[in-house]
């Protein structure tokens, strides 16, 4: 079997299981959710200003953002 063939083997593989993932972190509740507080504050023009939460879920590993 050539390299090539080999990687095209894994890659394939790979796929299945990022497809298979997604399936799962779109079934999870997130019941352990992690939400932490970020902003980037402090611009010349306060309109600028922004805040949000980065999530994250320990259970299935789904990282998120969400707007304060």
């Amino acid at each position: 079997m050539s390299i090539k063939t080999k990687v095209a083997n894994i890659e394939a593989r790979i796929e299945g299981l990022q497809h298979e993932l997604e399936c799962l972190q779109r079934e999870c509740p997130h019941p352990k959710a992690k939400r932490v507080p970020r902003s980037n504050t402090g611009n010349y023009d306060p309109s600028q200003d922004c805040y949000w939460y980065d999530c994250h879920c320990p259970d299935c590993g789904l990282r998120w953002t969400e707007p304060q």
